[in-house]
């Protein structure tokens, strides 16, 4: 069996929550410091605004809470390249879909839906057993080399994403406060 994608991550469930936990604290930390005008500039961060960037944080967070929730319930998970795609966000259609669907939306709204998901990603796992957090399970059709994975992994992952957006969102809004800008 191949080795796990994140091989440091915590290694029970009470530390899993407490790095999501605090991974989403850092981030809402980051984003209560930035005036409204500044979350809806365009370009901030790649091609997207804070606002969008906030989207595509929770729509990934609604993908990778279903294939968990699919893992945990012996749904059979065969597309590994999703779970790949998602280790780096790197979907392009997902994301360009993500973003017509969110486009116009008011940073409330944005907000809620980053709020809320992580609301019902503190559900699933309060539901789930430790050992089931940590069972791997095989991903992958019968054509695709196989990729072993947990439901921890999944939420690891989603806590790596918050602090990976927030430090991109930092390293922006110092760039803006930067002296002669």
């Amino acid at each position: 069996m191949a080795g796990p994608i994140f091989p440091a991550m915590p290694t029970s469930k009470a530390a899993l929550l407490e790095e999501l936990a605090q991974a989403r604290a850092e981030l809402y930390a980051i984003l209560g410091r930035l005036p409204e005008e500044a979350r809806q500039m365009p370009g901030a961060v790649g091609p997207w605004s804070v606002q969008e960037l906030c989207g595509h944080i929770a729509a990934w967070e609604d993908r990778l809470l279903t294939g968990l929730q699919r893992l945990t319930q012996g749904d059979p998970v065969r597309d590994g390249a999703l779970y790949l795609a998602a280790h780096f966000c790197q979907d392009a259609l997902f994301n360009r879909q993500q973003a017509r669907k969110r486009h116009g939306w008011p940073w409330r709204e944005v907000l809620n839906e980053l709020v809320w998901m992580r609301e019902e990603t503190g559900w699933t796992l309060a539901n789930l057993p430790e050992e089931a957090l940590f069972a791997v399970h095989r991903l992958g059709g019968p054509e695709e080399a196989p990729i072993w994975v947990s439901p921890a992994h999944i939420v690891h992952q989603l806590a790596r994403h918050d602090r990976r957006h927030g430090e991109e969102i930092r390293r922006w809004w110092a760039s803006q406060q930067a002296p002669g800008r």
